[in-house]
């Protein structure tokens, strides 16, 4: 489940949020950055991603989140 604050993030038309990814570099100053990332595979497709966390119940790997 995505936290209402990545929610939110995700929504402002100048921040584009990935998740799943490694950051690689990051250059230049407040408003003109420019970042390297690097993606990892998944096998989910974010462009049809809501957040609302049913692939978690149907998903075979167990996973258990580190309080």
């Amino acid at each position: 489940m995505i936290s209402p604050k990545l929610v939110e993030v995700g929504r402002h038309l100048n921040i584009e949020l990935i998740t799943y990814a490694d950051l690689q570099s990051v250059e230049g100053s407040p408003g003109n950055f420019k970042v390297k990332v690097r993606k990892k595979a998944r096998s989910i497709h974010m462009d049809l991603c809501t957040g609302c966390g049913a692939c978690v119940d149907n998903c075979p790997v167990l996973y258990q989140a580190a309080n």
